[in-house]
């Protein structure tokens, strides 16, 4: 177990175009993602960007991982 320290972390809780998820298996934390919407530097075309995933290694193929991906993904359409 460990911890780490991510400097725009509090971003995703105050900022429009940051989503931080939390994934909860039987009321445990089971893994999260943080998501934003940023523009390319050439065409100024919005882009999402799965910025951070994680789900720990005792819910890890049990098919959570895919069934995030496909949730998130319906939530913000769009290039990614």
């Amino acid at each position: 177990m460990g911890l780490y320290a991510y400097p725009y972390f509090d971003y995703y809780f105050v900022e429009p175009d940051r989503y931080a998820y939390f994934i909860k298996i039987k009321g445990v934390l089971a893994a999260f993602a943080l998501v934003r919407c940023s523009l390319l530097v050439q065409t100024k075309e919005p882009v999402w960007e799965l910025v951070a995933y994680f789900i720990l290694k005792k819910y890890r193929r049990t098919g959570i991982g895919s069934q995030t991906a496909r949730e998130i993904w319906s939530k913000h359409l769009g290039k990614w």
